[in-house]
């Protein structure tokens, strides 16, 4: 993942329903060997669909999502450059769409509050 990266080329990332649980959760095993420093000055929004209904794997995504995002807070990684969402209406194939609009938002809400004034 491009944001454990300390080479990294974006500053801003977008995790929409992702999937942590892949490969053992690899990605979360990574983040153990990341240095928070390389962290600070990036942004990350999750988004997470909350229904279940029409995806079996649901509870197997769930978990390392919450499991990704505590270890960020758990490292003082927190507002304004982290932020996760859950989407009870929306299922994994559904989430998309709403989450790129949010996670947009989030990403860019210091422009968007320049514009305002």
């Amino acid at each position: 993942m491009s944001y454990l990266s300390k080479e990294s080329t974006f500053d801003s990332y977008l995790a929409i329903d992702p999937s942590f649980w892949w490969d053992n959760q690899i990605i979360i095993k990574k983040m153990d060997a990341v240095k928070t420093e390389a962290l600070k000055s990036k942004k990350m929004y999750i988004s997470s669909a909350y229904s279940h209904k029409t995806w079996d794997k649901f509870v197997l995504n769930r978990k390392p999502q919450d499991l990704f995002f505590a270890k960020l807070q758990n490292r003082s990684l927190t507002s304004p450059n982290l932020k996760i969402q859950y989407f009870e209406e929306e299922d994994h194939w559904t989430v998309p769409a709403i989450s790129i609009y949010h996670g947009l938002k989030f990403i860019y809400q210091d422009s968007y509050a320049i514009e305002k004034e």
